[in-house]
């Protein structure tokens, strides 16, 4: 009865413990794209990091923002990279939705 009550504690604190790391990977994802999407100013403004900044979604809501603001131009080129975010994120969904309902039909 002791072991049983010692093993609960054991895999209650390590389903915490991942699920805060877990938390913590989402939440540091989330201040990279800001960081280099420019939320908190320029990072980069040319180069090969540029280009690579350029292909993700914060950087052009960044660039929507100040065109919202009569700033400039919102052009295709954000268009694509939304798009193709959209889609990408949008597949990559379904299958993890597949996936995690399979592992809960197929468990006993």
């Amino acid at each position: 009865m002791v072991v049983r009550g010692a093993h609960n504690i054991v895999v209650s604190n390590l389903t915490e413990t991942f699920g805060q790391v877990r938390a913590v990977r989402g939440g540091g994802a989330t201040s990279l794209f800001s960081l280099l999407g420019g939320a908190y100013g320029p990072l980069v403004t040319s180069g090969a990091l540029f280009t690579v900044v350029k292909c993700l979604p914060s950087y052009w809501l960044i660039i929507a923002e100040k065109s919202a603001r009569g700033g400039g131009d919102w052009p295709a080129e954000a268009w694509i990279v939304i798009v193709a975010w959209t889609v990408v994120t949008s597949v990559l969904a379904v299958r993890v939705y597949q996936r995690d309902t399979r592992k809960i039909q197929e468990s006993p």
